[in-house]
């Protein structure tokens, strides 16, 4: 497939298809289809609607800090959300912390 944002988005629908109640993998899928960093914007609507790369060095050196800890398959009633502390103070805060999304789609 010649357009990697297709293919991650292909990739993210069969993980979270159209109508779930509860969305997750889209920073799986961004992350297999894509060889550097990304950051995802998201303006509420079905997965990311923006998608920016960041092939910088001191970025990717970064990463070498970081370790990833294997999960298991998800079992049958896994629910994305449970056990988390979502609120509006703390997804404003989040918003605040980035760059302002930008209008434009590239789904």
């Amino acid at each position: 497939m010649e357009d990697p944002h297709k293919l991650a988005y292909m990739l993210f629908c069969c993980d979270s298809p159209p109508g779930t109640t509860e969305i997750s993998g889209a920073q799986n899928t961004i992350g297999l289809v894509f060889p550097d960093l990304a950051r995802s914007e998201y303006d509420g609507t079905y997965g990311p609607c923006h998608i920016e790369h960041l092939p910088d060095e001191d970025a990717l050196r970064f990463v070498d800090f970081l370790y990833l800890i294997p999960l298991g398959p998800r079992h049958d009633g896994f629910a994305v959300l449970e056990n988390t502390h979502v609120n509006q103070v703390g997804a404003q805060a989040l918003v605040e912390t980035g760059p302002r999304p930008r209008p434009t789609s590239n789904r």
